[in-house]
């Protein structure tokens, strides 16, 4: 998933960089579109950014996850994807799924590199959800993205749980790719996948 919308008005570092409330407001919402839907990760981790920590916490606040299976990785303050990738292709058999917290435009790469829908852009409070049928995470890849149940990675970046005001509250399922849109108070741009 990726973080919620960021304020760029105080003069603080770009990793220090807090939550506007409508970035607040949409992991809420994100959280308990992902409730609602029955996700259950086995483990979370986040970027060490104050916007993707924030998120994190209201979004799993939302999902009642436990915060023992909750780390911080500094290599998740990613924007290229590479290091997000190489952590993805690091992670434990045992574990099937994982909630992860970053940045674009690493979230977009991610969702294009190994997903079968292209997508323009993972916007603020977007979440990604990519399917394998793989035993391993090291081998992962474009090929066996699959919507069936085996390995999860669950992007949650503020990219694929769209916001608009004009769409209604509903799932949509694609191969690999759910997307929820969400009904948000204040107007933002719509986008379509």
């Amino acid at each position: 998933m990726r973080h919620g919308k960021s304020s760029w008005e105080l003069n603080v570092s770009d990793e220090d960089r807090a939550l506007l409330q409508s970035g607040v407001s949409d992991a809420k919402l994100v959280g308990e579109a992902l409730s609602q839907n029955g996700l259950q990760p086995d483990f979370s981790f986040s970027s060490p950014a104050n916007r993707a920590l924030h998120t994190a916490m209201i979004c799993l606040r939302q999902l009642r996850f436990p915060l023992g299976n909750f780390k911080v990785i500094p290599e998740l303050y990613d924007f290229s994807g590479n290091y997000v990738l190489k952590f993805i292709k690091s992670l434990p058999n045992n574990l099937n799924t994982v909630l992860i917290f970053g940045h674009n435009h690493a979230f977009t790469h991610i969702a294009n590199s190994l997903g079968s829908k292209h997508i323009e852009n993972v916007p603020t409070s977007g979440f990604v959800h990519l399917q394998f049928n793989e035993q391993s995470w090291a081998s992962i890849s474009k090929e066996t993205t699959f919507s069936d149940n085996h390995l999860t990675l669950t992007t949650i970046h503020t990219s694929q749980i769209l916001v608009s005001t004009s769409t209604p509250k509903k799932k949509t399922s694609h191969t690999n790719l759910t997307t929820h849109h969400i009904t948000h108070p204040t107007p933002q741009p719509t986008q379509t996948l």
